[in-house]
């Protein structure tokens, strides 16, 4: 359960799974827990999105003129200027589905962006269960 609320909301995951209060849950199976499910996620949405937008390229006959809505140009700001490195640094925040989605649309060139996203998600697992580990005790 808790790795599939991983997938969903990653940046929550670790403080839900210590305030169920079972004392026997150790600090190295939450990082395994969350980390686990966040790459399952991350192969899950990366290698879908990326056959979803092959699937869908076809259909686009005459291409509309692009709305630029202030999400999409903070969205190609940090693209542009970051890289996948300043999508790994803010994955935590927009969660696991969206960001790989948007390194599939983005970033399908580099045969290593899965690996990059899922040891992204690792570091972040480990701080985030860090961070709840310590705020328990509060």
């Amino acid at each position: 359960m808790y790795g599939f609320l991983a997938v969903v909301k990653f940046v929550i995951t670790p403080f839900t799974i210590y305030a169920t209060g079972k004392e026997s849950i150790q600090f190295g199976e939450v990082v395994l827990t969350t980390g686990t499910g966040a790459a399952v996620g991350v192969l899950m949405f990366y290698y879908g999105g990326t056959y979803l937008f092959k699937w869908t390229s076809h259909w686009k006959s005459k291409k509309p003129k692009p709305i630029f809505t202030k999400g999409r140009r903070r969205i190609v700001y940090i693209k542009n200027k970051f890289g996948l490195i300043g999508f790994i640094a803010i994955s935590a925040i927009i969660s696991v589905p969206i960001t790989s989605l948007l390194a599939a649309k983005f970033f399908k060139h580099n045969r290593f962006t899965p690996l990059w996203l899922i040891c992204g998600f690792m570091i972040w697992s480990f701080i985030l269960s860090s961070a709840a580990y310590y705020i328990k005790w509060f």
